[in-house]
């Protein structure tokens, strides 16, 4: 005669097979999220719009800090900006 504990058991048992053979695999690693770029700040030197990321523009603007073009790597005011300068 099987128990109630023991029938229970039984009818968890591929619930837990599926757990455990789950819990042996390796782990799944997500990828970091690429920051936004969406930010712009202007040049002090050249007057030309850099995109940067969001976090950058607000950065320079909360600290009031005066951005030229070579504060960002690979980049100097001779590189002609893809938006325009500022006015």
């Amino acid at each position: 005669m099987v128990t109630e504990t023991e029938r229970i058991l039984q009818q968890k048992q591929p619930l837990l097979a599926e757990a455990e053979a789950a819990m042996r695999q390796e782990p799944v690693s997500m990828p970091e999220p690429e920051p936004e770029v969406e930010g712009w700040v202007a040049c002090e030197a050249c007057n030309q719009w850099r995109k940067v990321t969001v976090a950058y523009q607000e950065r320079v603007e909360q600290e009031d800090i005066e951005f030229v073009c070579n504060m960002l790597p690979g980049l100097d005011c001779s590189m002609v900006s893809e938006f325009g300068v500022a006015e």
